[in-house]
Formats: C-alpha cells, sequence, structure tokens
C-alpha cells in the first residue's frame, strides 16, 4: 500500500480506538432506532450514508420536505455532538490543505458546496475555522495528533498536492486571475437555487448537473485550477471517507481469499474493481462509502472505498463488491490544452 493508504489505516485505527470511536459506535443509528418511531432522527439515518453526513442530511431532508423532526433531548446532545466531530474533521481536511489558504480553495465550487443532500462529501470541508476543534474526544493526544500528521504528510507528498500547490502559488499571485475564478464562482452559485417547481430530488439532480458540469467551458486556465482544487478535494474527502468509517467499525475489513475473479477498470486517477466474496462482513461495512483493505496478493490489492454492494444467499452469503482504491486518487489530474 501507498504511504498515504498505510497513515489513513493507522490514523483510523487511533480513532477507533479512543473517545471519538467509542462515541461513534455508541451513536449508530442502527443500536438508537430499536425503539424508535420511523419518524425518528435514527431512523431517517439508516439509509443516508457515512458518519456525520447522514445526520446533516436527514435534518436537511425533512426540513425541506416541511416536515422537521421532533427531536429529543437525546437527539439534540447527539446533533450538538456531530457538529462538534464534523468540525473536527474539518481541521484534519484543513490541515491536508496546507499551505493553500481557504480564500484560495474556496475560489472553486465543488460538491462539498452543495451540502449533504445532493453529496457525500463532508459539507464546507474546505473552509476553516479557528479555535481547538481537535481539543475533543480523544483527537487532542499525543498518539492521534502524531497520527494525524502522518495522514497530513503523506496527502502533502502526493502528485495531486505538489500539483495543486504549484497551480495555487500562481493563483495568489495574480489578481487578475483571481478575480476571474471568483467571477465564474459567483455565476455558477446564482444558477443553484432551489426551484419551487421541482422536486426535492429533481432539484438535488439539477444541482448536481450543474456542479459536475461547471467548468467544461471555461478557459483551459481557469479550467485546470479548477480540476486540481477538485481533484484534491476527492482525494481528502476519500481520507475522511475512510478515517469515519474505520473510525465506527469494530474492526477493519481485510479480504485476503475468496474473492473469485476480481474485474477492474483504470483510467486516469481511477480503479474500480467488482469482485464477489463469501466474506459476510463486507455486507456489514456499512453504507457506501466504506473502507475495507483487498489483500489478495495482487497487483489490486491496497485501501479501497466500497461504492455499492448486493447480497445473495444461496446456501452461503455472496456479496458483490464494487468499490475504488485510493492510490488511485493520488494521481494529479490531466491539464486542459489551451
Amino acid at each position: 500500500m501507498t504511504e498515504l493508504e498505510l497513515a489513513t489505516l493507522d490514523l483510523g485505527q487511533a480513532l477507533r480506538e479512543c473517545e471519538f470511536g467509542q462515541r461513534l459506535r455508541e451513536f449508530h443509528p442502527s443500536r438508537r432506532a430499536g425503539q424508535a418511531s420511523f419518524q425518528s432522527l435514527a431512523s431517517y439515518e439508516l439509509s443516508s450514508g457515512p458518519a456525520l453526513r447522514r445526520t446533516f442530511h436527514a435534518l436537511e431532508m425533512t426540513k425541506l420536505a416541511g416536515q422537521p423532526l421532533d427531536l429529543t433531548d437525546d437527539d439534540r446532545d447527539y446533533v450538538t455532538w456531530v457538529g462538534k466531530a464534523w468540525r473536527a474533521m474539518q481541521r484534519i481536511a484543513g490541515h491536508c490543505w496546507q499551505p493553500i489558504p481557504p480564500r484560495v480553495r474556496l475560489l472553486v465550487i465543488d460538491q462539498d458546496d452543495l451540502g449533504p443532500l445532493a453529496s457525500h462529501y463532508i459539507p464546507v470541508s474546505r473552509e476553516h475555522e479557528y479555535g481547538p476543534a481537535l481539543a475533543f474526544a480523544g483527537l487532542d493526544t499525543t498518539d492521534v495528533t502524531a497520527k494525524i500528521s502522518a495522514v497530513t504528510s503523506a496527502c502533502h507528498a502526493t502528485p495531486c498536492h505538489a500539483h495543486v500547490a504549484a497551480l495555487a502559488e500562481r493563483v495568489q499571485g495574480d489578481t487578475t486571475f483571481r478575480r476571474e475564478l471568483s467571477r465564474t464562482r459567483e455565476l455558477i452559485v446564482s444558477k443553484l437555487t432551489l426551484r419551487k417547481d421541482l422536486t426535492i430530488g429533481q432539484n438535488t439532480a439539477r444541482r448536481n448537473t450543474i456542479v459536475r458540469t461547471a467548468y467544461d467551458a471555461a478557459p483551459a486556465d481557469v479550467r485546470n485550477f479548477a480540476e486540481a482544487i477538485r481533484a484534491y478535494n476527492e482525494l481528502v474527502n476519500y481520507i475522511l471517507f475512510a478515517v469515519l468509517g474505520l473510525a465506527e467499525s469494530h474492526e477493519i475489513i481485510e479480504i485476503r481469499e475468496d474473492t473469485g475473479p476480481i474485474r477492474c477498470r483504470r483510467k486516469q486517477r481511477l480503479l474500480w474493481v467488482h469482485f464477489a466474496s463469501f466474506d459476510p462482513r463486507l455486507s456489514l461495512t456499512g453504507h457506501p462509502p466504506s473502507p475495507f483493505v483487498l489483500a489478495a496478493n495482487t497487483p489490486l490489492d491496497g485501501l479501497y472505498i466500497l461504492e455499492g454492494t448486493s447480497l445473495r444467499w444461496s446456501g452461503r452469503s455472496l456479496v458483490d463488491v464494487h468499490a475504488r482504491r485510493i492510490r488511485e486518487i493520488e494521481e494529479q489530474p490531466l491539464a486542459t490544452a489551451a
């Protein structure tokens, strides 16, 4: 595995063993939903993605639907805790983004700007709030601090970071280009308002399309910078997915055998694998995106983020797996010709 994959595993394991991971497991909706009604926060969270994001997703969805949840006192305490955990993840992301300042990395619009209803990304993960965000739930212990630093250093050593840092340095020294990037962002944001004539699902799909294609027709220099920011933002969010998933799990799921044929699709910054496994733990990894390790003594080994599963029962449980490896996301994006 790469240095970043190993550092991510180490950090996830450290968080699982400290108060942060213990509280995540205690708060898991599968534990809280047992005696709750179908209209409870825990029930809505059961199918809403990874830790933290699923809470924000449930609250935003019910609010937009005009059916805000009637939260119990325990729910309010839990939501307060999730807010602190989110700020801690935001701070870890900020360390990974250094030395690129927020005012530069926020010149580009991306998935984290859409919010939890439309994106799996950690909301506003490129922003930065001053304060002791990591003085929380054991995240400021010597061991955890060292492992956060290791992830940060490994992120900074990737080609993806080197590429975006070089472009960001040019942007910081070019006032005219910053203004052009800012105007482009403002134009995109103006198109993202919710339309009352569309359903929540239609609005979400529309806004996703706008953001996904926002820079397709932009000048080459604007598009190259936007793609560099988005590529590194993708890497940082995948690291956060892995860390949160590992922290919430009871063990690191490591697939060593019994996969059968592994089919893969390789493109620039992308390796997708599809295989079937009789290991039932894969069906328990949680809602995608969730992490697992493939260690089958093949060139495809590494840290993966689960993107889809299906479970079949035929004497033994057979899990079909679709996943993406983190290693390829460390690559820099291809530049657009002028």
